[in-house]
């Protein structure tokens, strides 16, 4: 008998226009395609469409961490210290890494290998 596997992925797709962005935002969707951390959003690729800038991520079913904080600040409701304590070492470590990684990026960008 004879079995078929099927992976399905979802994906968000990010638009700005243009005319908004920072002008290195093109340098930084390169720089987050390229990071890989399992505590930050995946980043798959990112586009050109007319006026629209299309950055396409990993797809997050409960949203982000500022929806859910703008969430329970509406319900008038605090996260419980359990809930921060389980969130601040991941969002310490995945901020540490991306900010590295920015540093690597301006470094080669200036052509200087040191990390400041």
């Amino acid at each position: 008998m004879d079995h078929a596997c099927f992976m399905l992925f979802q994906y968000a797709l990010k638009k700005v226009r243009i005319t908004n962005l920072n002008p290195n935002y093109w340098q930084e969707a390169t720089l987050l395609c390229k990071l890989n951390h399992s505590n930050v959003l995946a980043y798959k690729t990112y586009f050109r469409d007319d006026d629209t800038f299309c950055l396409v991520m990993e797809y997050c079913p409960q949203g982000d961490l500022r929806k859910r904080i703008e969430f329970q600040k509406q319900q008038h409701q605090k996260f419980s210290e359990s809930v921060i304590v389980n969130w601040i070492i991941p969002l310490c470590h995945a901020l540490q890494v991306r900010n590295l990684e920015f540093r690597a990026f301006l470094s080669q960008a200036r052509g200087s290998a040191a990390l400041y």
